[in-house]
């Protein structure tokens, strides 16, 4: 293993490490999930700058399955910190391929909200609704199904 790949290594295990304890705090303090869902993905694009794409994709997938299944975390990385994860890897990918800044800015936000949109509905799947039952009769019914299906 010569230096370069040795030094993108440490570098990785280290950031990666240090976004699955922003996870972690996450879960221990409410007012930090905000933070870490915004300082995780950057810690992506850190690796992405320093490393490359694939080390940037290592360490996605370490910190989703660390984060998902080692820590019980596994909904709030599949419904948050793994769309925004996922947009800061499109930026790696826009900037190394070296495409236009228009692309870096379009991109990301577009596979985040689709990908957003595509865990709301699995969510709301796995609770056995409809995601068009958030919008009939104000609510009401999708509350209260949602309480009833909680409490069994």
């Amino acid at each position: 293993m010569n230096k370069v790949k040795t030094r993108a290594l440490a570098e990785t295990s280290a950031l990666t490490a240090l976004s699955i304890v922003l996870a972690l705090l996450s879960l221990i303090v409410p007012i930090f999930h905000m933070i870490a869902v915004f300082l995780v993905p950057v810690v992506l694009m850190v690796i992405g700058a320093r490393s490359g794409l694939r080390w940037s994709i290592l360490s996605f997938i370490v910190t989703m399955v660390l984060a998902g299944a080692g820590l019980g975390l596994l909904w709030q990385v599949v419904l948050e910190l793994g769309p925004a994860s996922i947009g800061a890897l499109v930026i790696v990918l826009c900037w190394q391929r070296g495409w236009h800044y228009t692309w870096m800015l379009t991109l990301p936000p577009v596979v985040t909200t689709v990908l957003m949109l595509g865990a709301m509905w699995a969510a709301l799947a796995a609770v056995g609704t409809s995601p068009l039952a958030l919008f009939a009769n104000n609510g009401v019914d999708f509350v209260n199904k949602i309480l009833d299906a909680y409490r069994s």
